[in-house]
């Protein structure tokens, strides 16, 4: 019954917000952005849902990556004009991917160094971070919010581009290093154990005491991660646009059945 009407209520967010998003621009109201009506509707809903319900809801991860950030995307893509983008590809790239990495380096090495100065002290020692959890929080950070920007300039390809690829950039930072990050925990737990246990058992009493610290190697190994999905995506999507397009100009029965060609266009858009 809750995640009926769970899914109830977010139809009506998004109808909502739809509404009030052409209200505040056909209105051109200047004190209120679009993004934070969604923020305002959000608090609304999970204020509904906490005190009329008793229920907390819990986010998931993998609900944003995989049922989220998919139609923003692709949004985001679709709204793009093409010409502009590729008009202005070299500075888009240097500031969306060439930027994003210099920022997350710099972030990283201050994130760190303030979480080992701040808490330094052993009394400190159950709030300080991991490196690798302030590499995660770097990541995040490093993505720039071009929407707060867009608000105060006119439409800029530039801008436009360069938050997408950089949104893109961060994700895939911070897969990179939870990939790393599990790769780290399973190579310590699955250790030989050629003295019944006392290997393992020590590996994960020297994992916990490190506390995942970073290793020089650890920089390079995200970067290699980073590159190879970074690549791998490209190519995936690439190819099944290409594949797309043949389909929808050889098979000219895809506009007769229109579900069948609004389900594919959706569906290859995802991929």
């Amino acid at each position: 019954d809750i995640l009926s009407i769970e899914v109830l209520l977010c139809i009506i967010i998004l109808i909502a917000y739809i509404i009030v998003a052409e209200i505040i621009e056909i209105k051109r109201i200047d004190f209120l952005h679009e993004s934070g009506v969604a923020v305002l509707l959000g608090i609304f809903a999970g204020l509904i849902i906490k005190y009329t319900m008793g229920k907390t809801i819990a986010f998931d991860e993998s609900s944003l990556f995989y049922f989220i950030l998919p139609p923003i995307i692709f949004s985001a893509g679709y709204s793009l004009k093409h010409r502009s983008f590729f008009s202005h590809f070299s500075y888009i790239v240097t500031f969306g991917l060439f930027g994003t990495l210099i920022s997350m380096a710099a972030v990283s090495f201050l994130v760190i160094s303030a979480n080992h100065w701040l808490f330094a002290a052993p009394e400190y020692a159950n709030f300080r971070l991991s490196d690798y959890e302030c590499l995660m929080l770097s990541a995040i950070l490093c993505a720039s919010d071009t929407v707060a920007a867009l608000t105060l300039v006119k439409p800029n390809a530039i801008l436009f581009g360069e938050g997408i690829i950089n949104d893109a950039v961060s994700i895939l930072l911070f897969r990179s290093i939870e990939d790393l990050v599990a790769s780290s925990k399973s190579s310590v737990i699955n250790a030989p154990d050629p003295l019944k246990g006392g290997a393992v058992e020590h590996g994960l009493r020297q994992l916990d005491a490190d506390r995942f610290g970073l290793v020089s190697s650890d920089a390079l190994r995200i970067l290699g991660s980073f590159g190879f999905v970074s690549l791998l995506s490209v190519l995936v999507g690439v190819g099944f646009g290409l594949a797309a397009s043949f389909a929808f100009k050889h098979i000219p029965t895809l506009k007769v059945h229109a579900a069948r060609e609004v389900f594919l266009i959706m569906l290859v858009a995802y991929l």
